[in-house]
């Protein structure tokens, strides 16, 4: 460190700057000094190299799936951003849009980006020297065996005032990795924003289709209800004619009130739907009274473009955050390297200093304080060597955290497609079921009529039908769920953004 006072007048800044390059000039032994130890470690280098793991080929995946799923098409298709409008309820899409909104849970994550963007306002600031102001007021007593006279024994008060600054240079990027580490970590924070968004609109679509669908079981369970109690009033009969027992009455009061207790069951469901919905939206509980009943259309299966299919491993916001995640690991690693390297740093003090507050405005009071100082990496006793390991290990992390997203991804998209082809198969070979017991019900159905047969076969029939007509309603209730969880693994119609990839 070499330093250095001057004593000139408070107007004369052009002399005191002009001081400040006379001191390095005159110190151009200690300057040749410190570079030929700069040049030496640049030469010679001391930072230690690492390796870096290698993210999986996202070519070959997509070549897996393509063979998987039997596509062709390579084409760049999009995947609609609004995906919930092809369910065609306005009330859904109310709830979803007010959501993505105003959603305390997605606020607080707006919240962490705005604190991800002062960070890097914060790296940013480290560019220009720092400048900061001091002053204070000291009273000192001198000691007689320190102090000769004629101040020996006396208090004497001190007055200083002054401006200071530091100044690091950036040879190695050391400050330049740091920023662009911030940087890229705050753009993921970004896109965790949209991938907290496909969360939240798929979970509270799936509560709602699950919803929709209660509601078209309690109607359905409702006509199996009627047909039951139809069936108690014609063996009521018979049983006050003597043509049948007890037994057989009792039998239909089971049916009722198991009947009727699934369906409050479904309502006690539902309840926990509305619940659900209003959580995730951020609605108070009296929202959940204004609510109508969802309108979901129930034979909806995914009519998807199968170009999307392939891109999905590059529409996802999850893995697109990854990949800010490793590149701001990267920069850490190359910030945590360049600390194995000396740098130079400047520092400068404008000053005041007076005996009495009246001499602080006398050009004799007036000083300043020039500085150099070399950095050197030696003598941290292994602390760069482990902050290095540290950074190479999170970087090593997110590295097989992107493998993991990619293959989880890829194997979403196929298993959730093979998924929906079963189910539709399944509701094919239903349907053919339900066609069969139609067939038969309406041929009872013409023998009651024609008064061959008394009316209990016909609703025992007609129950079969009801029956067939539930379970074509879970598998269709299956399918939208499956529709969601495509949309899920497709991306939700996420883009991204190519400036900063």
């Amino acid at each position: 460190m070499g330093g250095v006072d001057v004593v000139g007048t408070m107007s004369d800044i052009p002399r005191l700057t002009a001081f400040v390059l006379q001191f390095y000039m005159n110190n151009i032994k200690i300057l040749l000094t410190f570079f030929v130890i700069f040049s030496s470690f640049f030469i010679f280098g001391c930072s230690q190299k690492v390796t870096k793991l290698k993210t999986v080929d996202i070519a070959d995946i997509q070549k897996d799936m393509q063979t998987q799923l039997s596509v062709t098409s390579k084409q760049k298709k999009k995947l609609n951003p609004f995906w919930w409008r092809e369910f065609h309820d306005k009330q859904l899409s109310s709830i979803i849009s007010k959501a993505l909104k105003t959603a305390p849970s997605l606020k607080s994550i707006e919240q962490r980006y705005i604190k991800a963007n002062m960070r890097v306002k914060k790296a940013n600031s480290t560019k220009l020297p720092t400048l900061g102001l001091s002053g204070g007021a000291y009273e000192v007593k001198f000691n007689k065996s320190v102090v000769p006279e004629p101040l020996a024994g006396e208090t004497q008060s001190f007055f200083t005032a002054g401006v200071a600054t530091r100044y690091k240079f950036d040879f190695w990027d050391e400050r330049k990795s740091r920023i662009l580490a911030t940087k890229n970590r705050a753009y993921a924070q970004k896109i965790y924003i949209d991938e907290q968004k496909l969360a939240l609109s798929t979970a509270i679509a799936r509560f709602y289709i699950s919803w929709s669908f209660e509601e078209q079981q309690i109607d359905l369970l409702q006509e199996v209800l009627s047909n039951y109690k139809e069936q108690k009033n014609i063996e009521t009969q018979k049983f006050v004619t003597g043509l049948s027992d007890s037994i057989a009455l009792n039998h239909q009061n089971e049916n009722i009130s198991n009947t009727e207790y699934k369906i409050l069951q479904l309502r006690e469901s539902i309840e926990g739907q509305k619940e659900a919905i209003c959580i995730l939206a951020g609605l108070y509980p009296s929202a959940a009274k204004s609510f109508t009943k969802p309108t979901i259309h129930t034979s909806l299966y995914p009519q998807i473009d199968k170009g999307v299919y392939l891109n999905s491993l590059s529409n996802r916001p999850d893995i697109e955050m990854q990949k800010f995640i490793i590149k701001s690991n990267s920069y850490y690693i190359a910030h945590a390297q360049s600390r194995f390297y000396p740098n130079i740093n400047l520092s400068g003090v404008l000053n005041l200093f007076s005996l009495d507050l009246s001499g602080m405005k006398d050009s004799d009071s007036f000083g300043a304080i020039a500085g150099i100082s070399l950095d050197l990496p030696i003598f941290d006793w292994g602390r760069r060597e482990a902050n290095l390991e540290e950074k190479l290990a999170n970087y090593n992390s997110s590295i097989y955290e992107y493998n993991h997203l990619v293959t989880q991804a890829a194997n979403e998209t196929v298993g959730t497609l093979m998924k929906i082809r079963y189910v539709q198969k399944q509701v094919k070979a239903y349907e053919h079921l339900q066609d069969q017991r139609v067939k038969n019900s309406n041929i009872i159905h013409t023998r009651y009529t024609i008064g061959v047969i008394n009316k209990l076969p016909y609703l025992q029939s007609e129950l079969g039908v009801l029956q067939s007509r539930f379970v074509l309603l879970g598998l269709s209730q299956n399918s939208n769920h499956l529709y969601i969880e495509l949309i899920k693994a497709l991306g939700g119609g996420f883009i991204a953004d190519d400036k900063h990839s």
